[in-house]
């Protein structure tokens, strides 16, 4: 992502084959080689009341805040440690430069498919995804997937997609030992972001997506409720294009295309008027308060036939 659009974030996530005893005994040594810095950096194993058992070590540590004024001058920092992992994704070495650092960061991530496909389980029904109580943090999420869904490339991408979200499905229905649905997480993920594309009318919804943007994005990067709505619905048409697998990988190009030729941004009427016409005249939605791009996310997702309706915008754009 680029630097203008990092957001900030206090969670470090690390997806691991080592065992719990194994992790313990890694923070150990931190907190050993970092004691002289205490408070600083003193990690402190967190084990939610009440959490079932998974395979999984939180742990949480102090830093100096530099960037930001807090009221004792720290930050919590929550580090994770998904465990034992007996097949970790496939990754990549990444070198990137970070908002908060002099130097770039160099990491081994998941490529590219397998983190949106990550990404996209956190909006699955409970209890696989996201409860119903911790709704607050999907705007992160869905930020998340807007920079690094257009980075996804190519048939087998979509189909890594696919194949990984269902592997991880089951696999977490297995942990949380209830018996996986045919065709989940797919409905799951459609239904709630159905649902949260109501922001602009929602005002708990509208205050969760401003309270992340206050927060966590750089003041560049924010954009109004309107627009919000517009990234909830292209998240919502990726997932369905990821659902398909192989076979989405043409109409989200596609799809990707048309948007590139749409203004972002409402401007004068006169040079709106030949945009707007062609996404009325495709989608039969009417609205002047979109912006061009906004209005087309709208439409295609209501679209019976996406893929026509694309070929028809297409067709009928300046």
């Amino acid at each position: 992502m680029e630097v203008t659009s990092q957001r900030g974030s206090r969670d470090n996530d690390y997806l691991t084959d080592a065992s719990e005893a194994e992790i313990d005994a890694l923070m150990a040594a931190f907190a050993e080689r970092f004691a002289p810095l205490a408070p600083y950096f003193v990690p402190e194993l967190y084990v939610p009341e009440g959490a079932r058992p998974l395979p999984l070590c939180t742990y949480h540590m102090s830093a100096p805040a530099v960037y930001a004024e807090t009221f004792n001058g720290l930050h919590q920092l929550k580090i994770e440690f998904h465990v034992d992992i007996k097949e970790l994704p496939p990754s990549e070495t990444i070198i990137s430069p970070h908002f908060a650092l002099p130097q770039p960061v160099r990491a081994r991530v998941p490529r590219v498919p397998y983190q949106v496909a990550l990404k996209l389980l956190t909006l699955a029904d409970p209890p696989v995804g996201l409860d119903v109580g911790r709704e607050g943090v999907l705007p992160r999420q869905v930020y998340d997937l807007a920079g690094l869904v257009p980075q996804v490339e190519g048939d087998e991408a979509w189909a890594e997609i696919q194949e990984y979200a269902r592997a991880l499905y089951v696999k977490e229905c297995g942990v949380n030992e209830i018996e996986p649905e045919d065709g989940e997480p797919w409905p799951g993920i459609e239904q709630r972001l159905a649902h949260w594309a109501r922001l602009d009318e929602d005002q708990e919804q509208g205050h969760a997506v401003e309270t992340f943007q206050q927060t966590q994005v750089p003041s560049t990067a924010r954009i109004g409720r309107a627009a919000w709505r517009a990234r909830m619905r292209m998240i919502q048409f990726a997932a369905r294009c990821a659902a398909i697998g192989r076979d989405g990988a043409r109409v989200w190009d596609q799809a990707s295309a048309i948007e590139a030729r749409l203004p972002a941004r409402p401007g004068p009427k006169r040079e709106m008027k030949p945009f707007r016409d062609a996404l009325v005249n495709a989608t039969g939605l009417k609205t002047n308060a979109m912006a061009p791009r906004d209005h087309f996310w709208e439409g295609i997702v209501e679209a019976d036939d996406p893929a026509a309706l694309l070929d028809e915008i297409a067709s009928q754009l300046p």
